[in-house]
Protein backbone atom coordinates (compact mmCIF):
# COMPACT_ATOMS: atom_id res chain seq x y z
CA UNK A 1 0.00 0.00 0.00
CA UNK A 2 1.25 3.57 -1.03
CA UNK A 3 0.35 5.86 1.87
CA UNK A 4 1.42 9.48 2.01
CA UNK A 5 3.24 10.45 4.73
CA UNK A 6 0.26 11.99 6.84
CA UNK A 7 -2.07 9.23 6.07
CA UNK A 8 0.93 6.72 7.58
CA UNK A 9 1.18 9.51 10.34
CA UNK A 10 -2.41 8.99 10.90
CA UNK A 11 -2.49 5.72 10.70
CA UNK A 12 0.42 4.65 13.09
CA UNK A 13 -1.66 7.16 15.83
CA UNK A 14 -4.82 4.84 15.00
CA UNK A 15 -2.86 2.19 15.35
CA UNK A 16 -1.32 3.38 18.48
CA UNK A 17 -4.79 4.60 20.13
CA UNK A 18 -6.25 1.30 19.01
CA UNK A 19 -3.32 -0.67 21.05
CA UNK A 20 -3.84 1.99 24.17
CA UNK A 21 -7.35 1.07 24.22
CA UNK A 22 -6.82 -2.96 24.00
CA UNK A 23 -3.88 -2.63 26.46
CA UNK A 24 -6.42 -0.43 28.71
CA UNK A 25 -9.18 -2.93 28.25
CA UNK A 26 -7.05 -5.96 29.10
CA UNK A 27 -5.92 -3.85 31.86
CA UNK A 28 -9.45 -2.93 33.24
CA UNK A 29 -10.37 -6.59 32.47
CA UNK A 30 -7.58 -7.92 34.60
CA UNK A 31 -8.40 -5.97 37.86
CA UNK A 32 -12.13 -6.74 37.06
CA UNK A 33 -10.76 -10.27 37.03
CA UNK A 34 -8.59 -10.00 40.35
CA UNK A 35 -11.05 -8.03 42.14
CA UNK A 36 -13.53 -10.69 41.64
CA UNK A 37 -11.55 -13.19 42.16
CA UNK A 38 -10.58 -11.92 45.58
CA UNK A 39 -14.23 -11.28 47.02
CA UNK A 40 -14.57 -15.17 45.42
CA UNK A 41 -11.74 -16.14 47.52
CA UNK A 42 -13.01 -14.17 50.60
CA UNK A 43 -16.75 -15.22 50.37
CA UNK A 44 -15.16 -18.86 50.36
CA UNK A 45 -13.44 -18.44 54.05
CA UNK A 46 -16.17 -17.14 55.14
CA UNK A 47 -18.78 -19.51 54.28
CA UNK A 48 -16.05 -22.58 55.12
CA UNK A 49 -15.93 -20.39 58.87
CA UNK A 50 -19.78 -20.59 58.63
CA UNK A 51 -19.87 -24.51 58.22
CA UNK A 52 -17.34 -25.14 60.86
CA UNK A 53 -19.01 -23.26 63.65
CA UNK A 54 -23.01 -25.00 62.29
CA UNK A 55 -20.31 -28.45 62.35
CA UNK A 56 -19.25 -27.21 66.03
CA UNK A 57 -23.00 -26.35 66.88
CA UNK A 58 -24.54 -29.58 65.70
CA UNK A 59 -21.95 -31.87 67.47
CA UNK A 60 -22.94 -29.81 70.79
CA UNK A 61 -26.73 -29.77 70.35
CA UNK A 62 -26.57 -33.46 71.58
CA UNK A 63 -25.21 -32.81 74.65
CA UNK A 64 -27.21 -29.39 75.17
CA UNK A 65 -30.73 -31.56 74.13
CA UNK A 66 -29.66 -34.39 76.72
CA UNK A 67 -28.89 -31.43 79.48
CA UNK A 68 -32.48 -29.61 78.90
CA UNK A 69 -34.47 -32.86 78.93
CA UNK A 70 -32.18 -34.00 82.26
CA UNK A 71 -32.80 -30.44 83.98
CA UNK A 72 -37.12 -30.48 82.58
CA UNK A 73 -37.57 -34.17 84.18
CA UNK A 74 -35.46 -32.82 87.48
CA UNK A 75 -38.17 -29.62 87.15
CA UNK A 76 -40.98 -32.30 86.65
CA UNK A 77 -39.68 -34.26 89.27
CA UNK A 78 -39.56 -31.34 91.85
CA UNK A 79 -42.98 -30.19 90.82
CA UNK A 80 -44.11 -33.78 91.69
CA UNK A 81 -42.49 -34.20 94.69
CA UNK A 82 -43.93 -33.43 97.87
CA UNK A 83 -43.00 -31.27 100.54
CA UNK A 84 -40.44 -32.77 103.39
CA UNK A 85 -41.94 -32.74 106.93
CA UNK A 86 -39.78 -30.60 109.70
CA UNK A 87 -39.74 -33.96 111.73
CA UNK A 88 -38.31 -36.35 108.75
CA UNK A 89 -36.06 -33.18 108.27
CA UNK A 90 -34.70 -33.34 112.05
CA UNK A 91 -34.54 -37.00 112.38
CA UNK A 92 -32.40 -36.98 108.34
CA UNK A 93 -29.88 -34.85 110.24
CA UNK A 94 -29.80 -36.51 113.78
CA UNK A 95 -29.02 -39.91 111.70
CA UNK A 96 -26.34 -37.97 109.39
CA UNK A 97 -24.72 -37.48 112.52
CA UNK A 98 -24.70 -40.97 113.47
CA UNK A 99 -23.16 -41.91 110.62
CA UNK A 100 -19.97 -44.23 111.88
CA UNK A 101 -17.26 -42.29 109.74
CA UNK A 102 -14.23 -42.80 110.81
CA UNK A 103 -11.74 -41.39 108.07
CA UNK A 104 -14.27 -40.94 105.34
CA UNK A 105 -16.61 -38.69 105.01
CA UNK A 106 -20.30 -37.47 103.21
CA UNK A 107 -19.99 -35.59 100.05
CA UNK A 108 -24.07 -35.60 98.99
CA UNK A 109 -27.34 -36.04 99.89
CA UNK A 110 -30.69 -35.51 98.74
CA UNK A 111 -33.94 -35.38 100.69
CA UNK A 112 -37.35 -35.93 99.63
CA UNK A 113 -40.74 -36.98 101.16
CA UNK A 114 -40.09 -40.54 99.45
CA UNK A 115 -36.46 -41.16 99.87
CA UNK A 116 -32.96 -40.22 101.20
CA UNK A 117 -29.59 -40.61 98.84
CA UNK A 118 -26.50 -40.55 100.45
CA UNK A 119 -23.22 -40.39 98.49
CA UNK A 120 -19.85 -40.33 99.75
CA UNK A 121 -16.41 -42.17 100.51
CA UNK A 122 -14.81 -44.20 103.49
CA UNK A 123 -11.42 -44.92 103.60
CA UNK A 124 -11.50 -48.76 104.05
CA UNK A 125 -13.59 -52.14 103.62
CA UNK A 126 -14.20 -52.32 107.32
CA UNK A 127 -15.02 -48.69 107.44
CA UNK A 128 -17.81 -48.95 104.58
CA UNK A 129 -18.89 -52.31 106.54
CA UNK A 130 -19.63 -50.10 109.25
CA UNK A 131 -21.65 -47.80 107.20
CA UNK A 132 -23.48 -50.21 105.53
CA UNK A 133 -24.50 -52.00 108.81
CA UNK A 134 -25.78 -49.13 110.34
CA UNK A 135 -28.20 -47.98 107.65
CA UNK A 136 -29.07 -52.09 107.42
CA UNK A 137 -30.21 -51.72 111.03
CA UNK A 138 -32.02 -48.41 110.40
CA UNK A 139 -36.28 -49.18 111.29
CA UNK A 140 -38.35 -48.79 109.05
CA UNK A 141 -36.25 -48.04 106.07
CA UNK A 142 -35.15 -49.69 103.32
CA UNK A 143 -31.54 -49.41 102.08
CA UNK A 144 -30.26 -50.22 98.82
CA UNK A 145 -26.69 -49.65 97.69
CA UNK A 146 -26.64 -47.96 94.22
CA UNK A 147 -22.99 -47.82 93.60
CA UNK A 148 -20.09 -48.80 94.77
CA UNK A 149 -16.58 -47.88 93.14
CA UNK A 150 -13.40 -49.03 94.77
CA UNK A 151 -10.76 -46.71 93.65
CA UNK A 152 -7.33 -46.57 95.14
CA UNK A 153 -7.36 -44.98 98.60
CA UNK A 154 -10.77 -45.20 99.27
CA UNK A 155 -14.09 -46.65 98.11
CA UNK A 156 -16.64 -44.53 97.21
CA UNK A 157 -20.45 -45.43 97.82
CA UNK A 158 -24.07 -44.16 97.30
CA UNK A 159 -26.92 -45.44 99.12
CA UNK A 160 -31.02 -45.10 98.37
CA UNK A 161 -32.93 -44.94 101.95
CA UNK A 162 -36.59 -45.59 101.13
CA UNK A 163 -39.78 -46.36 103.74
CA UNK A 164 -40.25 -49.90 103.85
CA UNK A 165 -44.44 -49.83 102.44
CA UNK A 166 -42.65 -46.89 99.59
CA UNK A 167 -41.31 -49.77 97.24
Amino acid sequence: MNLLPWRLTAHRQRSRQAFGRLILALGTFLAAYIALWQVNLRSENALNRTQTELEQMNQKLPALIAQVRRQQQHLTQQANSKPVARAQIQQTMDLLQQLPFIQGELSDFTLDAEQIRLKGKAQDQREFEQIQQFLNDLPALKTELQQFLPQQNELQFEFYLSKENAS
